[in-house]
């Protein structure tokens, strides 16, 4: 993988992955998917924190919405940049931790994770309003 995975945000900064949980994309489960990028970021330096590693996913169903979101703000207000997951634009929730965290900072840097035609995986810098 490249080491300018994430352009423009600097080594030992925080990462929120985002994207849709428990879904499955193009045929695959999104938190092994969400464990991948995380273990290369980590690798790469950056701080992570990955909701879909949570026990709290395991039990999502007994806690209420809002307070999930809750939950994943206090993280979004924490962090340097988000990491979305393929599939995020199929996800309310994805949508409005993107929609939240350039509320809270409109200069947060965003990124979309997508595969590569040799089987790799690149991020592209979304663009403010995108989501």
């Amino acid at each position: 993988m490249p080491y300018d995975l994430l352009p423009g945000l600097i080594s030992g900064s925080t990462v929120y992955i985002s994207g849709p949980i428990g879904d499955y994309v193009n045929g695959q489960k999104t938190a092994p998917q969400a464990a991948v990028i995380e273990g290369e970021l980590v690798r790469l330096g950056y701080m992570c924190y990955n909701p879909f590693g949570s026990a709290l996913h395991e039990r999502n169903f007994i806690i209420p919405k809002r307070v999930w979101l809750e939950h994943d703000e206090y993280w979004i207000r924490h962090c340097d940049a988000i990491v979305l997951l393929p599939g995020w634009r199929n996800s309310e929730g994805a949508c409005y931790e993107v929609a939240f965290g350039w509320q809270i900072k409109p200069d947060m840097l965003i990124y979309e994770w997508q595969p590569t035609a040799d089987n790799y995986w690149h991020c592209v810098l979304l663009e403010r309003g995108i989501a």
